[in-house]
């Protein structure tokens, strides 16, 4: 009898683990931007298939500042930035983005003295894209890359490695009827696909598919580097959080500028300001196309600190072959790099990213 007991109980013991582990391995796991929340109140999932969570948990994650009507059960989020709201009332499949009214499939509900909410429709009315993995249970959510004058990207929110490139009209400079100029890339390309930028991207997604890239287009911060409200101009770059920054820029230092306004304190800023909301980045620098002693000096000073040598590309610029010289009327332009110029800005650049793209791990 006591064999049977004892049998009894370490079949409800196994049981019992496999139920845990069941559970464990069933648990939905959100991320923001790779970040795991962690909440007090477990996510879960309604009869129609949307994954609810703790509403201040995922406004806060959200850039939201959050408010709760007691009276009228109704949260509010506030984005710190744009100032978008976003309302939620319990028991309600109306949810009110900057007053318009957008229909729910899942109404907010009260469990365990919080509110829960349908993340997706948080997340998307929040400028996010939403992914979800059934195998893992788990919600990634990104901010959507939305382009700006001077900050665009090449690739999905979610992918990876994110590889940040800065740099002026050779790193790409929009059409100008006055400059002759009509393309949307680097200066002067015979197509997008020949600059600089975009045999770089090739050449990373051979080893990353899913690599993803901003560009900067950071010339006027150039002209005018010591004006913090410079800045504002690149407002959403910090939010791509580089793995990889690329700082190819310096062209459009002026001397009288440069006499009286230190470089290299204002490099080191900007790569601040890049970085913010990033970890454990990898750099490439490289100097002038065009070569300037004094910025050239302040960019490697730059890279110098930063554990890494600048790459040297000023004798590119002293050979009209490098050039697109004949192939523009306005002499501007036609000085840029031309297609083998770009090309050899992008083998010098490689000689250093290639290592360090190989070292990042795939996903």
């Amino acid at each position: 009898m006591k064999k049977i007991v004892t049998l009894f109980m370490v079949v409800v013991l196994m049981l019992s683990v496999m139920v845990f582990t069941a559970y464990a391995e069933d648990e939905i796991k959100v991320f923001v931007e790779n970040s795991r929340l962690e909440f007090d109140v477990a996510p879960e999932t309604t009869p129609s298939f949307r994954t609810m969570v703790p509403m201040r948990a995922i406004f806060e994650a959200l850039g939201c500042t959050v408010s709760w009507d007691e009276a009228s059960l109704t949260a509010k989020g506030v984005t710190s930035e744009s100032k978008k709201t976003v309302e939620l009332t319990i028991g309600s499949s109306i949810m009110k983005v900057n007053g318009a009214n957008v229909v729910l499939d899942a109404a907010p509900y009260q469990t365990k003295d919080r509110t829960l909410v349908p993340v997706r429709a948080i997340s998307e009315s929040l400028d996010c894209e939403v992914h979800w993995d059934e195998d893992t249970q788990t919600v990634s959510i990104f901010k959507k890359l939305i382009p700006t004058g001077n900050v665009t990207y090449d690739g999905s929110a979610n992918g990876y490695p994110r590889i940040l490139i800065t740099g002026n009209s050779i790193t790409r400079h929009a059409p100008s009827t006055s400059l002759g100029w009509n393309g949307n890339y680097g200066m002067a390309a015979s197509s997008e696909s020949n600059d600089f930028v975009h045999i770089l991207i090739k050449k990373v997604r051979e080893i990353h598919p899913n690599a993803v890239f901003c560009i900067v287009q950071a010339a006027q911060w150039e002209r005018g580097y010591n004006d913090e409200g410079i800045y504002n101009n690149y407002a959403t770059a910090p939010d791509f959080r580089p793995d990889v920054v690329i700082y190819r820029l310096g062209e459009n230092v002026k001397d009288e500028y440069l006499a009286q306004n230190d470089l290299l304190p204002a490099i080191n800023s900007y790569l601040r300001f890049l970085t913010s909301k990033s970890e454990d980045v990898k750099y490439v620098f490289t100097t002038n196309f065009w070569k300037d002693e004094a910025v050239d000096n302040a960019t490697r000073a730059a890279a110098q600190a930063k554990g890494v040598e600048a790459i040297e590309i000023g004798h590119l610029g002293d050979d009209d072959m490098y050039k697109a010289k004949g192939l523009f009327s306005h002499s501007g332009v036609a000085n840029h790099p031309g297609d083998a110029g770009m090309q050899a800005i992008a083998d010098a650049i490689w000689t250093q990213l290639e290592g360090i793209v190989r070292a990042i791990p795939a996903k």
